[in-house]
């Protein structure tokens, strides 16, 4: 761990217990208005970046599910906004140490299919 890592930790677990923290972030995600998602989505996105953040991530049931999961009532800038975590979580050099294989080959499917429709 970088000391950066061990400062953003204290920081993230002095706003409460973490698996409530998450919670709320997911619960955010999934509610209006617009900006409030996208911020939700980019607290996802910070995490994704920290190697304890990835194990919250993990832990959170359904986030994975929430972020691979379409729906056309989503706005183009919700969509990319999901696919921005995807991609961080793709490209963490400690992902495949925490997350499952399948959801690793999920998320790079996703992705994939993402970039063909561009």
């Amino acid at each position: 761990n970088t000391k950066y890592e061990k400062i953003t930790r204290k920081w993230f677990r002095l706003m409460g217990k973490p698996q409530e923290i998450m919670k709320i972030i997911v619960m955010l995600c999934q509610k209006p208005p617009e900006q409030t998602q996208i911020t939700a989505y980019r607290i996802i996105q910070c995490l994704a970046l920290q190697e304890w953040g990835l194990h919250y991530i993990r832990g959170r049931k359904g986030l994975l599910d929430m972020l691979l999961s379409v729906s056309q009532a989503e706005s183009r800038v919700i969509r990319e906004s999901k696919n921005s975590v995807l991609e961080v979580l793709l490209e963490s050099p400690t992902a495949s140490k925490i997350l499952k294989p399948q959801n690793l080959e999920s998320i790079q499917s996703y992705i994939s299919k993402c970039r063909e429709i561009s």
